[in-house]
């Protein structure tokens, strides 16, 4: 949780004048991450990048909130 709320301050929050509303998902242990305009596909790019990934899904702009998806 934490690594995953630095990263997203450090390299995802500065694209929100570019990006505000979108998604991004991040993979906390590699710092890959991908911004898409639906939740579902931003989970799925990363997914197909970081098949094991435990991944961390923001919104971007607006309320800085975060959720975290785990591979069963």
């Amino acid at each position: 949780g934490r690594r995953a709320w630095r990263l997203y301050l450090r390299k995802i929050r500065p694209l929100a004048r570019r990006h505000s509303g979108a998604f991004a998902a991040l993979d906390a242990a590699s710092g890959d991450y991908v911004v898409a305009q639906n939740r579902v596909e931003a989970l799925d790019r990363l997914r197909a990048l970081r098949p094991k990934a435990h991944a961390y899904l923001f919104r971007i702009g607006g309320l800085d909130r975060m959720r975290t998806w785990f591979r069963g």
